[in-house]
C-alpha cells in the first residue's frame, strides 16, 4: 500500500502450525499525506494489545490502543483470566505515557456487550473504564451504532461487542460513530468508524513513478549476445561528424552545430 504506513502485529505463534483461520491481528494504517508523527509503543508483551502515539503537528498528541479480547462466557476461567490481563496491560501503557499525551483512544474487538449485566467480562470492563475515566463512545449523542456483530446461526442474533473508549478531551470532539454494514465484508463483525473534529494538516505526496531497468543478473548468455549484436547495429547507424574530429582550430570550430546534433 503505497499511500499509507502500516504498523501492527499478530497474536499467532510463528513456530506453531496454524489450525483454522488466522486470528488476533492488531495494527494501524496511517495515510502518508497526514502531517503527523506516529511511534509504536515498545515493550508490550501482551499479544492482544498494540499501541502507538500519534502527534498531529502542534495540535495534540494522542495515545492510540487497539485490543482483541477473548470471547465472553461465564464458564471458561482461562478466558476470564486472559480478559482481565489485557486491561492490566493497557493500564501499564496509560501509566507510562499519560503525562506525554493529550488524549486517549482505545478501540477494538472487546467481545463484550455492555448490556450483559450478568457477564463477568462486562463487570471487569466497566470497572476498567471507570478507573481510567474513559468514556464509552456508544453512549455519545452522535453514535448511531445498532450492532457490530451478527451471528451466522438462526435466529441471527445481533450485539454490540466492538467499541471505542476515549478520554474526556477526545469525547468532546466526536462528530460521529457508526457501524459499516457492507456486503463485501465476509466477517460476522462489522467495522465501526469514529470521526473526530481534531484539526490536522495534510501534505502533497507525489505518486511513486516506476522506472523499469534491466535485470542484468537474470540475463542468460544468449540474452547478452543478442544485446551486444543489437547495440553494435544501432551504433553503426550513427553518423559521426568527421569534420569536427579532424578540425585543427578547435577555438574557432565551425562544427558546433554538427557536434550538438551528434
Amino acid at each position: 500500500m503505497d499511500s499509507a504506513f502500516i504498523f501492527g502485529k499478530s497474536a499467532m505463534k510463528r513456530d506453531e502450525l496454524l489450525l483454522g483461520r488466522p486470528y488476533g491481528g492488531l495494527g494501524f494504517i496511517v495515510q502518508k499525506s497526514l502531517s503527523c508523527v506516529l511511534h509504536p509503543v515498545s515493550d508490550i508483551e501482551c499479544d492482544r494489545l498494540y499501541a502507538c502515539t500519534l502527534k498531529l503537528n502542534d495540535v495534540c498528541t494522542l495515545l492510540l490502543m487497539n485490543v482483541y479480547m477473548p470471547c465472553d462466557n461465564n464458564y471458561d476461567e482461562f478466558a476470564l483470566n486472559v480478559y482481565m490481563n489485557v486491561p492490566h496491560e493497557v493500564n501499564l501503557v496509560i501509566e507510562r505515557l499519560s503525562s506525554n499525551v493529550d488524549g486517549i483512544v482505545l478501540g477494538g474487538d472487546f467481545n463484550t456487550d455492555l448490556s450483559r449485566a450478568a457477564s463477568r467480562h462486562t463487570a471487569n470492563l466497566t470497572s476498567f473504564i471507570d478507573e481510567n475515566d474513559l468514556v464509552p463512545c456508544l453512549l455519545h449523542l452522535n453514535c448511531s451504532i445498532h450492532f457490530t456483530y451478527c451471528s451466522r446461526v438462526f435466529p441471527f442474533s445481533t450485539s454490540v461487542i466492538d467499541h471505542f473508549f476515549v478520554s474526556d478531551l477526545v469525547a468532546s470532539e466526536i462528530s460521529s460513530l457508526h457501524s459499516i454494514h457492507d456486503g463485501d465484508n465476509l466477517s460476522d463483525h462489522s467495522p465501526i468508524a469514529l470521526h473526530l473534529n481534531i484539526g490536522c494538516q495534510f501534505q502533497h505526496i507525489s505518486p511513486r513513478v516506476h522506472l523499469p531497468k534491466p535485470a542484468w543478473h537474470r540475463a542468460s548468455a544468449e540474452n547478452l549476445g543478442e544485446y551486444k549484436h543489437v547495440l553494435a547495429v544501432l551504433l553503426g547507424t550513427i553518423e559521426c561528424p568527421l569534420g569536427a574530429l579532424y578540425c585543427d582550430t578547435p577555438h574557432l570550430c565551425e562544427h558546433r552545430g554538427e557536434i550538438d546534433a551528434y
